[in-house]
């Protein structure tokens, strides 16, 4: 018998894996035959601005051709269904995810869990192994020890449950599978963390602003399969560089990382002080030469993404993962992807995975990301951060208005289970309000939508 090729032997790896991360209702069974999700949303929603990034990142007509086999297709999970299938299968799930907030009181049929019920659940133990520390984190710029340990030490730290680091791709394989600079900063960070009583947010970086590299060093140099075109394994846009997700040879060495660096975090004595691990977020450019020199597929970089969270809950049963999800899914074609609806309807199916927005701004509410989506709150998880130009009043207006958007249900707002604020110490004219007026108003705005879905 031939020799089966060699992306269909990953797959096979890939499937036994991926599976224990794919059975968390019945809709998973109709999953692990089938593949992915729904076809139906709404269009992407653009990209809002952030320290050192390109304001080029949004989604205006993001859309594409025809669907391709779905995220978990390529880990080697067939998809026999087509959109009706498909659509009954993610119907099934938000019934599924439904059925289990009925008892604490939520509402069904697309609206918004109750307040009240959410207040009742609130401190509720969560599912048995699961790490679910809801709260508010400090997101720090800095990869430096000392200047993360001067966050930790800064008493306006302290109202916060916990920190978010930033774990560079590029700085963490220093060869091929080489991982140890990666579990070093992992180990060292775990310890100073703990040693505070807090919590720590993993970000697994494969995106940089600063004009340096977001991949290792041998994916840079072609030619090779980790090439489209001329363009080796990550795209460059003005100071920001973006890995090439949608090349199957760089997806395969990234999710390798990610599964190493999660797989690491549950072999640590401190795995208790980890929160869950997010990744930055997906935006890119609407330059159509830039995407089509790298060879974009908005379709293929969507099933990318949710490989990674897979990746993370089958290597860490224990932790949540969660995406900055914030366009980068332009249409090649002029179809609209409506990626959004795709990434929602396909975390109903998937335990343990979450959504976030890379920028919290009340006057800039983006009804169509899965975190203001009715269907999805409650269901699933958001993450929301605000970034250092997110303090302005161009974005909001006061402190209290940044709350109230972060925590309200639909329409009015995020409600969101963790939020995180960029560290400060300092403010410019134009903000709304500093770093200290944040860790002020802590202690007045808990976390309402504090409980983990219980589909989980």
């Amino acid at each position: 018998m031939a020799e089966r090729p060699a992306h269909l032997q990953r797959a096979t790896i890939d499937r036994a894996l991926l599976l224990a991360a794919l059975c968390g209702f019945a809709a998973c069974d109709g999953v692990l035959r089938r593949g992915s999700a729904t076809e139906g949303g709404t269009p992407d929603a653009a990209v809002s601005g952030d320290p050192g990034r390109t304001p080029d990142g949004g989604a205006a007509a993001e859309g594409g051709g025809s669907n391709d086999a779905g995220s978990v297709a390529e880990a080697g999970l067939t998809s026999d269904g087509g959109p009706a299938s498909d659509a009954r299968r993610v119907g099934d799930a938000r019934r599924g995810a439904d059925r289990g907030l009925k008892d604490s009181g939520a509402a069904r049929d697309g609206k918004a869990p109750g307040l009240d019920a959410q207040r009742r659940d609130a401190g509720a133990t969560p599912p048995t192994g699961l790490n679910w520390y809801p709260g508010y984190y400090v997101l720090a710029a800095t990869r430096e020890p000392k200047g993360k340990q001067k966050i930790l030490d800064d008493p306006l730290v302290a109202p916060f449950h916990g920190v978010q680091f930033r774990y560079d791709w590029a700085e963490s394989e220093l060869s091929p599978g080489n991982y140890s600079a990666g579990f070093a900063a992992l180990d060292d960070d775990l310890a100073r963390v703990a040693a505070k009583g807090k919590k720590l947010l993993v970000m697994l970086m494969y995106k940089k602003f600063d004009g340096s590299s977001a991949v290792p060093a041998d994916l840079r140099a072609g030619p090779g399969a980790h090439c489209n075109g001329s363009v080796c394994g990550e795209m460059v846009i003005g100071s920001t560089r973006y890995a090439l997700l949608w090349n199957a040879a760089v997806e395969a060495r990234l999710k390798a990382w990610v599964f190493a660096m999660a797989s690491h975090l549950t072999k640590s004595p401190y795995l208790s002080s980890v929160a869950g691990v997010i990744f930055n977020e997906t935006s890119s450019t609407k330059d159509v030469g830039i995407l089509t020199a790298a060879g974009f597929d908005p379709y293929r970089h969507l099933q990318a993404v949710q490989e990674n969270l897979l990746a993370v809950t089958a290597a860490a049963p224990r932790l949540a993962a969660f995406i900055y999800f914030e366009g980068g899914f332009m249409s090649m074609d002029g179809n609209p992807v409506k990626a959004p609806e795709r990434m929602g309807d396909w975390m109903l199916l998937h335990p343990r995975t979450g959504v976030g927005r890379s920028d919290m701004q009340p006057k800039n509410p983006d009804a169509n990301h899965p975190c203001a989506n009715p269907t999805y709150q409650g269901r699933v998880p958001c993450a929301p951060a605000v970034e250092a130009i997110d303090y302005a009043r161009s974005v909001t207006d006061s402190l209290q208005q940044s709350f109230s958007f972060g925590l309200s249900p639909a329409p009015n707002g995020l409600y969101a289970s963790f939020i995180t604020f960029s560290y400060r110490d300092s403010t410019s004219a134009g903000d709304a309000f500093s770093f200290a007026d944040v860790s002020k108003g802590i202690a007045s705005h808990p976390i309402v939508n504090s409980k983990p879905p219980s589909w989980w």
